[in-house]
């Protein structure tokens, strides 16, 4: 058991909506929402921000709103990174590691600019922190076989504790705790590599969700905060962050005073 629990984050604005950002001081998370607009309403200029693998990887979704939500989470991705770094956005270098996690190519001086990216349904999420490690999930609701997978995938602690739900709570409670344990598997950067059964969280409906244990790391727990986001109704969203983050704000990107510079 922890010896203390980090500070929650501050929690400033409510999906404010901005063409552009603020300041990021250290410290400071910005979270942005994106509704992915109609196929009439996709700005033409988007497609060339994206470098060419990225386009491909438009090119290749069959369905057409898979294919408007990658280009919608890419495209917004550079515009904000090119606001937060003042470079055009079509100029600005993503690598991706070996685990699958982006991060800027050639990163500027220090504090670097952490990001991460989530897409589902109507909605994209970007996060953004300087210096700090971050991972950010978003999930749409939707029918599953959830104690299957609460059985197949989850901690024994998470498991006694899903036993013992209502079934009324099964759809929150399922996507709130699986975008949680996402997001911190996409702020270690290892993805699905590491077990979801390996570390345990709080399950329930408090936004500030504890990260109980890491079989990996018994100080993860000091090193971690894990917060659910209200996003939108039939949605859960989670982000995880280093634990010296101290506030987060959240704002809606205004694509439509966006423009390709």
């Amino acid at each position: 058991m922890a010896l203390f629990a980090p500070s929650p984050l501050k929690r400033i604005a409510d999906w404010t909506t901005r063409a552009s950002p603020p300041p990021l001081p250290s410290g400071e998370v910005h979270l942005w929402r994106i509704a992915v607009p109609d196929a009439d309403r996709i700005p033409p200029y988007w497609l060339g921000l994206l470098a060419p693998e990225e386009q491909a990887r438009v090119a290749r979704k069959r369905i057409p709103q898979d294919a408007r939500r990658v280009l919608t989470s890419r495209a917004c991705l550079r515009l904000l990174l090119g606001r937060y770094l003042d470079l055009p956005p079509a100029s600005v270098a993503i690598a991706v590691s070996v685990n699958g996690k982006p991060h800027l190519a050639a990163p500027p001086a220090s504090p670097r600019l952490e990001f991460n990216v989530s897409h589902s349904g109507d909605w994209v999420v970007l996060a953004f922190a300087c210096g700090l490690p971050l991972g950010v999930d978003v999930e749409c609701h939707r029918e599953l076989e959830f104690s299957e997978l609460v059985n197949a995938f989850f901690s024994p602690p998470e498991r006694e504790t899903w036993s013992k739900l209502p079934s009324a709570d099964h759809t929150h409670a399922f996507f709130s705790a699986w975008t949680r344990k996402e997001a911190y598997l996409k702020g270690l950067g290892l993805g699905l590599l590491k077990p979801l059964d390996s570390f345990s969280l709080a399950l329930g409906f408090d936004p500030a969700a504890e990260l109980l244990w890491c079989a990996s790391d018994a100080a993860a727990p000091q090193r971690w905060l894990i917060a659910s986001v209200d996003l939108a109704p039939g949605y859960a969203c989670a982000l995880a962050v280093g634990s010296a983050a101290t506030a987060l704000h959240t704002f809606t990107f205004d694509t439509s005073a966006t423009h390709g510079g």
